[in-house]
């Protein structure tokens, strides 16, 4: 009976040390690639036909789904467009193919 309690009470330490090990093996993961996430945010996006009706898009296309970007009455931009949430919009320029 004794044996067995101290066979059962190893495997229960070694299982609190394994948890331990990779708690801390978590926790250093999570530290090393915490970051802003605004730095992990990428948008890609292209042109696209949305609307084949035109009276859908005249709907879609109202004043009342437009709104300014950034309180620029020139830039308008749909109320549910992700460009809502951003402070701003950096210009991309792909990288140059070097000839072979």
């Amino acid at each position: 009976m004794w044996h067995e309690a101290r066979k059962h009470e190893r495997k229960l330490r070694g299982m609190m040390v394994d948890y331990k090990k990779r708690a801390e093996r978590r926790r250093e993961y999570y530290e090393k690639i915490k970051k802003d996430p605004a730095q992990f945010l990428q948008v890609h996006g292209r042109a696209c036909k949305v609307h084949l009706d035109s009276a859908v898009a005249l709907a879609a296309e109202s004043p009342v789904n437009m709104m300014p970007w950034q309180g620029d009455t020139n830039n308008m931009i749909d109320r549910f467009d992700v460009r809502a949430h951003l402070d701003y919009i950096p210009m991309y320029t792909p990288p140059l193919l070097n000839p072979m």
